[in-house]
């Protein structure tokens, strides 16, 4: 699990300094980010005298300090800083909870380059038998980010690797995050039957162990397969099952996004209203943020209202989006202008969407954005909003529920 020998240490972040401009906050978290690491990686390696650090030290806090007061990880890296001063001895494992929240803060912007390099530092400094729980929850989350990236193979071996550590240390827990992981890796190759026989599998034997956690996040991923195959009731029953059992801040939020698009793709407008609602004021993941704002945006277009559905628009337009997001944000736009009735408008967006399909071989939004083009070219517009339908008691009582969650959202903004 070591870093290979001469091999550039922290190059993604080399990568994304050279991608971006000084001026960029992306340039100053990159390089606020590499400083401290470097700063690290010479505490570790012993070579370096306290009196030869503390300069090294004193640049990187300069550096760390050129970030904005809020900054998610500004307090992480300062604190790392004091924690290499003070130490007695050089052991990873006294930066090691710091690294890792430092990570997951990367994963949370939706920075999946980064956090993949400072997940890869944790295991590269720490023996799997010291410490397996921490070697596998950086694995598992490095596969998690892989895939954000599209980089399926990586995150499958990533998960493989996971779960040979986790089992050799007979911890169930692990072994069975690792699979949810590989279950995910199928669903992107779109083998859904296989998906969610794994996950079937999986959250029986999470259950048999009581590792309700990891029961509700399979039970999230059998709701997404539902979705997949567009049986949405079936989707919204499972998602309500595992929201209620979901303990973690950033699982609820995807849950409740799931539980927005299935209430959207029945038709049920406020519901899908509420759910991205309660997202805008609780969302701590910087990609699940920009997911509710262009739902928003398709809800106000739905609703045929022009200057809210232009607002989302110009808010989101200047954001650096990952290469899928950015497609869907252009499609959506495209389609939104074609069902208010601006077709030109409509015609520009689309045009975008298909050339940033196609710069990204995205295949599937390639094809969406050729037939909404059609479409477009023939003046067809998009139906507006469906008419609410009946619903079973039981999809009645989740809708009022999420209903209670927003209103609960609101009072507690206020």
């Amino acid at each position: 699990m070591t870093a290979l020998s001469g091999q550039l240490r922290h190059s993604r972040f080399f990568e994304q300094l050279a991608a971006s401009d000084e001026s960029d906050l992306q340039w100053r978290v990159a390089s606020a980010g590499l400083v401290v690491l470097r700063c690290v990686d010479d505490w570790l390696a012993g070579d370096a005298t306290e009196a030869a650090l503390a300069p090294r030290a004193e640049h990187a806090r300069a550096e760390v300090e050129r970030l904005p007061a809020g900054h998610s990880t500004r307090a992480l890296l300062l604190n790392m800083l004091d924690a290499v001063a003070d130490a007695n001895e050089r052991d990873i494992r006294l930066v090691t909870p710091l690294l890792m929240a430092y990570a997951r803060a990367l994963d949370f912007d939706a920075n999946w380059n980064l956090a993949i390099d400072v997940y890869e530092t944790v295991v590269d400094h720490i023996p799997c038998d010291a410490a397996p729980d921490t070697v596998v929850t950086a694995l598992v989350r490095r596969g998690h980010c892989q895939i954000a990236l599209g980089a399926h193979a990586e995150a499958s071996e990533l998960f493989r690797c996971a779960k040979e550590v986790a089992d050799r240390a007979t911890d169930l827990a692990g072994v069975l995050r690792a699979e949810l992981g590989e279950a995910k890796v199928v669903i992107a190759r779109g083998n859904l039957p296989k998906a969610d026989a794994m996950l079937e599998a999986t959250a029986a034997r999470a259950m048999i162990g009581e590792l309700t956690q990891v029961w509700s996040r399979a039970t999230h991923e059998r709701a997404r397969i539902a979705h997949l195959r567009g049986d949405y009731q079936g989707a919204i029953r499972l998602d309500y099952a595992a929201l209620r059992s979901a303990s973690e801040a950033s699982e609820r939020d995807r849950i409740v996004a799931d539980l927005a698009a299935a209430f959207f793709e029945l038709g049920v407008r406020s519901a899908a209203r509420d759910a991205y609602l309660i997202l805008a004021s609780t969302s701590c993941e910087q990609e699940q943020r920009w997911l509710v704002t262009i739902n928003l945006m398709v809800l106000a277009a739905d609703a045929g209202s022009r200057p809210q559905f232009e607002r989302y628009l110009r808010q989101m337009d200047p954001v650096p989006l990952s290469a899928r997001l950015r497609v869907e944000l252009e499609l959506h736009a495209g389609r939104g202008y074609q069902q208010l009735g601006d077709f030109d408008a409509a015609g520009e967006w689309l045009r975008r969407a298909l050339d940033s399909a196609e710069a990204h071989s995205l295949n599937a939004l390639v094809f969406d954005a050729e037939s909404s083009l059609r479409d477009n070219a023939l003046r067809r517009l998009r139906p507006g909003a469906a008419v609410e339908v009946s619903l079973p008691k039981d999809i009645e009582t989740i809708a009022a529920g999420l209903r209670e969650m927003r209103e609960h959202a609101a009072e507690s903004a206020n």
